[in-house]
């Protein structure tokens, strides 16, 4: 008996116990799956139905071995579907796989039925049916985890976003505390948005507190000079002038800032112009 012959005699057998084959697949399904919330009865019947009649119909195609072949395509879009499904909705890799994995044992009961009599042919078409329904199986837990890992991508978007509030502490005075440390991600993300709440209100002030940011980004580093003042010496011990400014002073993108019309000093507000607010004295952070 030729493949051809094999793929259109199992699709009969489907396509005759499609309703028996659904009805033992969706008792079993309802019976592994220990949360109930996860998926509804009703469009569980609905996947099912729908799968096993795509299943038949690729099956008939006679490629057997290849899932990736343009007649299986409306049974991966299917699978796509319901991984995307299920992992919107909280369910596991283990339980979108089931689905899948689970069609075995009511196919085969069938199968030993249709083919009475005949081994080989027997032993040839569950060989044939459990290679489609493992591949399939890894083919669902692959577009699961895909769909998954978008999930977390825009998840840790929004987080990123929500870690960087931009607060109006009063006309024309913004405040930006930072806790955590600083990636380059993170600090375009932080300039992106103190700017851009800039432009919106008009301010003139804004107060970047970073006394929460354990360290500089290491992938951030500083490359501009310091600021130094007469008859200090650097850390070397070499004559020079006083550093000016605190830690955030030449860091986290203030150069950027500059541009925009406003310079952030550590915890301590700058003016449009550079310069510290009233009553502070920057020498004393240095």
């Amino acid at each position: 008996m030729s493949t051809q012959d094999y793929a259109a005699r199992i699709s009969q057998i489907i396509q005759d116990h499609q309703s028996e084959i659904g009805a033992e697949w969706v008792a079993q399904l309802e019976a592994l799956t220990v949360r109930s919330n996860v998926v509804s009865k009703e469009q569980l019947r609905n996947h099912c139905q729908q799968f096993l009649a795509a299943f038949a119909n690729a099956v008939r195609a006679g490629e057997l071995q290849n899932i990736d072949h343009r007649s299986w395509d409306e049974a991966r879009d299917l699978l796509a579907d319901i991984s995307s499904t299920r992992a919107r909705g909280g369910s596991t890799p283990s339980e979108t796989a089931t689905f899948v994995f689970s069609l075995k044992q009511p196919l085969f009961a069938h199968l030993s039925n249709g083919f009475a009599g005949d081994a080989e042919g027997l032993a040839n078409a569950s060989w044939t049916i459990t290679t489609l329904l493992d591949k399939l199986g890894l083919f669902t837990i692959e577009s699961f985890q895909r769909t998954r890992d978008q999930i977390i991508v825009r998840q840790q978007q929004e987080l990123l976003e929500l870690s960087t509030p931009v607060v109006k502490l009063w006309n024309g005075i913004l405040a930006l505390p930072l806790i955590g440390t600083l990636d380059s991600a993170r600090t375009q993300v932080v300039m992106e948005n103190i700017l851009q709440k800039i432009v919106d209100t008009g301010a003139a002030i804004a107060i970047i507190d970073i006394t929460g940011v354990p360290h500089p980004p290491a992938d951030r580093p500083d490359h501009r000079p310091p600021r130094r003042e007469p008859g200090r010496r650097d850390d070397q011990g070499q004559p020079g002038r006083r550093l000016r400014g605190g830690a955030g002073a030449h860091r986290y993108g203030d150069h950027q800032a500059r541009r925009e019309g406003i310079t952030a000093y550590g915890t301590h507000p700058y003016s449009a112009h550079g310069r510290p607010a009233a009553g502070d004295d920057p020498g004393r952070h240095a």
